[in-house]
């Protein structure tokens, strides 16, 4: 993806590609995928990813923050194409599909003779156009992807910003996890737990502080409040994907440590900065959602999960604090406060756990994840485990399915249609 477009129409993209926007559409289409089973979201989150590890990702697993827009001095050089060019590469007997297909017309057209690959209709429209088949049309397609990549390498690339940032590789890690619960693909889940490795293994200080920045073996720079919240939320996630209880353990240290030491006291947010550190003119304490979600609003949401988690009162108690600071704006300003405005639905809708106890519980949690369920929290364990969800819920050679609200479960099913009909 692209980070901004230079027009109202959408059609001439600033050719910059930034890490967390790439992260966040991989997560929003992921979530498009469960919700309404449409096959060309998939296609986005396959290619987005593929894009992903091969042009951003270092061999360590972590991901670099950006591609420039500017090869040789011209905005876009690197991915427009004359006409000229296209003809040399695609089979004539494609040529007519091909450039139907991506407008080489006036609305594909750009500027000194180049061209945009513009595609503004679904692949249903031009299988009934050409009377082609939708796995020869996307025979072609891949053809036609990888006969430009190829000769795209032969080009000058743009700059590489291989900085690589914690917060956002921890959005990245998360977009892995959201495109694994979505699609079952073995191969993100080892992505995300090898970004998860390289974070610990670089990025955290005597197991709770977090650096900002990382280049070329060196991480720098104390760690803001959005390392902390989005460590934590990412964490959170491959808890709850894998089952791994560590990672649940990791996200709890590094909010623990982001309670002791950027906390407002009265107010229940996060000041940016580390109290301890030299202070600016004026503390600096971000509630807006903007680009990316506000570090409060994501920290606002890992404490609502801890305390289902860990059973800890206080953090969903201070959840409600800083949300209930922030209410007013939320409903009035819906599109600076949408995360805040998922977590007021937490809160005012009905609101399930789940927690899946033995040996199938693995199995039997992706049946129930697989759809887009963002009203439910789910726990899953093969053994026995003290957290409160799971706690003297493990019946040897069962595995049982307890659906809950507020802690006050109902009595446990053992079957995948039992549990969402209670669900329901």
């Amino acid at each position: 993806f692209n980070h901004n477009s230079t027009d109202h129409k959408w059609k001439v993209p600033h050719c910059a590609k930034v890490l967390y926007d790439n992260a966040q559409m991989v997560s929003l289409y992921s979530k498009e995928t469960q919700a309404y089973d449409d096959p060309w979201y998939r296609e986005v989150v396959e290619q987005s990813l593929t894009f992903i590890s091969r042009e951003m990702t270092d061999d360590s697993g972590a991901f670099y923050s950006a591609l420039d827009a500017d090869s040789e001095g011209e905005e876009g050089k690197y991915y427009v194409w004359t006409l000229a060019e296209l003809q040399k590469l695609i089979p004539a007997e494609d040529w007519q599909l091909f450039s139907d297909y991506y407008n080489l017309n006036e609305k594909g057209y750009w500027e000194k003779g180049h061209y945009i690959l513009l595609r503004d209709a679904d692949d249903n429209f031009y299988q009934k156009a050409y009377s082609i088949p939708p796995e020869e049309l996307n025979r072609k397609k891949r053809e036609w992807q990888s006969t430009l990549l190829e000769a795209r390498y032969e080009r000058v690339r743009p700059g590489l910003d291989n900085k690589c940032l914690t917060s956002w590789n921890a959005m990245m890690l998360k977009a892995y996890l959201d495109a694994y619960q979505a699609f079952n693909q073995e191969a993100y889940l080892v992505a995300a737990e090898k970004n998860a490795r390289w974070i610990l293994e670089n990025q955290c200080v005597d197991d709770s502080e977090l650096r900002h920045s990382y280049r070329q073996g060196e991480s720098y720079l104390d760690g803001l409040i959005e390392d902390y919240a989005f460590a934590s939320q990412a964490f959170i996630k491959l808890f709850e994907v894998s089952g791994n209880e560590k990672y649940l353990r990791q996200a709890h240290k590094w909010v623990q440590y982001a309670q002791e030491n950027f906390k407002d006291k009265e107010s229940g947010f996060f000041f940016t900065r580390n109290l301890s550190n030299p202070q600016l003119i004026a503390k600096s304490l971000e509630t807006a959602d903007n680009v990316i979600p506000a570090a409060n609003s994501v920290m606002a949401h890992n404490l609502f999960k801890l305390y289902h988690y860990l059973g800890k009162a206080q953090y969903e108690e201070q959840a409600r604090q800083m949300l209930s600071h922030v209410k007013s704006r939320t409903l009035d300003y819906g599109e600076s406060y949408f995360n805040w405005a998922r977590l007021l639905l937490k809160f005012s809708e009905p609101f399930y756990e789940v927690a899946l106890c033995g040996p199938h519980a693995s199995e039997k949690y992706r049946e129930l994840s697989e759809a887009y369920r963002p009203q439910v929290l789910f726990i899953h364990s093969p053994t026995s485990s003290d957290l409160p969800l799971l706690k003297n819920r493990y019946v040897e050679g069962e595995t049982l399915i307890y659906v809950c609200q507020k802690g006050a479960c109902q009595r446990p099913v053992s079957e995948v249609n039992a549990a969402l009909e209670l669900i329901n």
